[in-house]
């Protein structure tokens, strides 16, 4: 009897309080072995969309081809990406981090045998000849290319005032040079146009654009030989077949009536 054990009355009953039912149901999801992704999914899906809009650009201006470029967060107009080409490229809106090239700042991609410097500040020197010829000499290559419009020989950026409706007017000119001035005729997928901002802090207004024309070559062999033809009167080129090679610092050659036969009997 001494050593029994008392026991408290119901009045002295020990009262604890009722766990908050939102807290319960919160610490039951975490329990879950999905809870996890549930937490980010928001993010994850973000970084995805960032992921997927910002390699069109990558293509184009891969990161060490930017030299001393602000970084800041920038929203699109859904014509800043694709031409609108009938090779059916697909306009997409996005909103990404991306780097932006600085007026008067220097471009890392060196004039060359792949890259074309195309140096002009106005949008009236972007002639449809020149873009012919120029798109010409990297199709009859493997490795292909890109024009840099807006860009000096020695790699100066200083763009191209272009408004909405003059970028509308580049892509329309791609198409016909596609479709009218190259034979034989570019099957699609192979040549792309973009835009790439370029920021004059002195002038923060002035739409300054880079036009960008990435052009693939014939990476399983050099089978067909594209020529430049249906050149306006006006033109300052000449109609033929145009190759990418020698030393420079013009890369963009024309071959000769003998040597475009002898590509033409090896091919």
């Amino acid at each position: 009897p001494d050593q029994a054990v008392t026991r408290p009355l119901p009045d002295q009953a020990v009262t604890r309080p009722l766990p908050d039912p939102v807290s319960q149901l919160t610490h039951s999801v975490a329990l879950l072995p999905f809870s996890s992704a549930l937490g980010s999914s928001t993010s994850s899906s973000q970084e995805d969309q960032n992921i997927a809009t910002s390699t069109k650009l990558k293509n184009i201006l891969p990161t060490h081809a930017l030299h001393q470029a602000d970084t800041r967060q920038v929203s699109h107009s859904p014509e800043e990406f694709g031409s609108g080409t009938e090779s059916g490229r697909e306009v997409q809106t996005v909103r990404e981090q991306q780097q932006l090239l600085v007026r008067d700042y220097i471009l890392s991609e060196k004039h060359s045998i792949g890259v074309e410097l195309w140096d002009t500040e106005r949008k009236q020197d972007l002639n449809n000849n020149q873009l012919a010829v120029l798109i010409c000499g990297f199709l009859n290559t493997q490795a292909g290319g890109t024009i840099y419009a807006g860009v000096k020989r020695n790699g100066l950026v200083r763009g191209i005032p272009l408004e909405r409706k003059d970028r509308d007017t580049m892509r329309q000119m791609l198409d016909r040079v596609l479709a009218s001035m190259i034979n034989p005729r570019v099957p699609p997928n192979i040549v792309d146009i973009d835009f790439v901002s370029v920021e004059d802090k002195s002038r923060p207004s002035c739409p300054y654009r880079l036009l960008v024309v990435m052009v693939k070559g014939q990476s399983k062999g050099l089978d067909k030989v594209y020529m430049a033809h249906n050149l306006t009167t006006r033109s300052q080129v000449e109609e033929g077949a145009y190759v990418r090679r020698g030393t420079g610092p013009v890369f963009n050659i024309k071959l000769g009536h003998q040597e475009m036969l002898r590509l033409v009997e090896r091919r």
